[in-house]
């Protein structure tokens, strides 16, 4: 009977460390607080948005600076929990809410004039100058959107919103749809007579606005700004990049690609069963969407919003898009708004890498690797004793390495030094490093 109980009672031990590793929580720590976004025309709009802590102590405040969107939160994948920590440093009552998420909020009421409960806010408030926690201990793969439960009428408008992102692997957002590399569009809007009133008090008291319903919304953003020119991060033709679209305003968006393709793959964190390709996509306000991006060859691809009647107080159109893009600077060619250029690489070697951030543009080196830290990478740089060419000064230092593991003389990066680079160097026989896009 003892070596039953005993065996149960190691069963029960070995089970509750099991549930115990299992749980995995997510932590950030947010402050939520004032800004202000210059646009294009001059103007200064007050806003408010969130910063991330440098050093998880919310007692000192955040270090970092207010941005809007707020920073993007990511989730290791796996995680079952996350714990968003809030100092609030706004002048009102604050919370934070991620629609699609369930969690055990109690939400805060108020009666108003006519005996009517109504609600203030969908989860518990921080009030000012205080530290609040809200979790969420059912985290679902997806491209969320964390943001104000307060008054959402007016802080969501005044910019208390930002991306939460969970994978469901390493570069896999969701179960059988991987990616090589992703970013996110962020769309939002700005009412500057609004966010004035708010931020001065003045809002809810006549002649102020008393409501939003009156919403006139004069500028509209694309990851906070409203010229917008994005490099999507590593980008290369022939490979998956994933485009994490975001609305934020109250507005429906939708944005049309030009000359291409995207396949979505999913609504609010939600996989579709049979994604569809299509070459524009309809963002709901509040909305989420997913969509891949394989492009075919490299160069600048144009997306804008098909809505039209979304002009921004100083129109900056697709050809000044172009031009800043080339480094030409600002200039207002054409009417518009709401265009993004995504630039795509080249890959002339196939390995991976486009050729604007390749070492080695003629010669596949997916490591990128360079050991004498010249720019030049190893599969390209033969010239070991660095006079300028591969030549016969450069065989001697390259068989007093043979068969060993030294990286400065393993040109093709398999772990040795041995027949294959002898190859690699009689290729680059008196042939100076190069070509590489990272040289000055």
């Amino acid at each position: 009977m003892n070596r039953k109980r005993f065996a149960r009672t190691m069963g029960a031990v070995l089970l509750s460390l099991g549930a115990c590793q299992a749980v995995t929580a997510a932590d950030f720590y947010l402050c939520a607080g004032k800004t202000s976004l210059v646009m294009l025309d001059g103007s200064s709009v007050p806003m408010w948005g969130y910063a991330l802590d440098d050093d998880n102590d919310l007692t000192n405040g955040c270090g970092n600076p207010v941005t809007v969107p707020g920073p993007e939160l990511r989730i290791p994948p796996g995680d079952t929990v996350l714990n968003l920590h809030l100092r609030n440093d706004l002048p009102v009552p604050t919370s934070i809410v991620i629609p699609g998420l369930p969690a055990s909020f109690t939400p805060v009421t108020f009666t108003d004039a006519k005996g009517r409960v109504r609600v203030r806010s969908f989860a518990q408030e921080t009030a000012p100058g205080a530290i609040g926690t809200y979790t969420w201990n059912q985290l679902r793969p997806g491209t969320h959107v964390y943001h104000s439960g307060t008054h959402v009428a007016v802080q969501v408008q005044m910019g208390l919103y930002g991306p939460v992102i969970q994978d469901s692997g390493w570069q896999e957002a969701y179960p059988g749809h991987r990616y090589n590399n992703d970013m996110v569009l962020f769309y939002s809007e700005v009412d500057p007579a609004l966010h004035k009133a708010v931020d001065s008090g003045s809002y809810g008291t006549p002649p102020g606005p008393t409501s939003t319903i009156g919403y006139q919304a004069q500028y509209f953003l694309i990851n906070g700004r409203d010229l917008a020119v994005h490099d999507l991060p590593g980008a290369v033709a022939g490979q998956t990049s994933l485009i994490r679209m975001i609305n934020m305003g109250l507005e429906n968006h939708m944005p049309l690609i030009h000359d291409a393709h995207l396949r979505v793959i999913a609504e609010d964190g939600h996989p579709y069963p049979y994604p569809r390709e299509q070459y524009s996509v309809m963002l709901a306000a509040g909305q989420t969407r997913d969509v891949e991006f394989k492009p075919t060859a490299g160069g600048n691809y144009a997306m804008f919003d098909r809505m039209l009647n979304l002009t921004n107080r100083r129109p900056i159109g697709l050809l000044a898009v172009n031009a800043a893009a080339a480094g030409l600077g600002d200039t207002q060619s054409s009417p518009g708004s709401l265009i993004t250029l995504l630039h795509v690489d080249d890959d002339s070697d196939g390995d991976g890498v486009g050729d604007h951030r390749d070492n080695c543009t003629q010669a596949a080196n997916p490591s990128q690797r360079d050991s004498d830290g010249d720019g030049y990478g190893n599969a390209c740089d033969a010239d070991l004793n660095n006079d300028g060419f591969t030549n016969g000064l450069d065989l001697p230092l390259l068989i007093q390495a043979f068969m060993r593991r030294d990286p400065a003389f393993d040109f093709n990066d398999d772990g040795y030094v041995n027949g294959i680079d002898i190859g690699y160097l009689g290729r680059l026989f008196f042939k100076s490093p190069g070509p590489s896009a990272t040289r000055p």
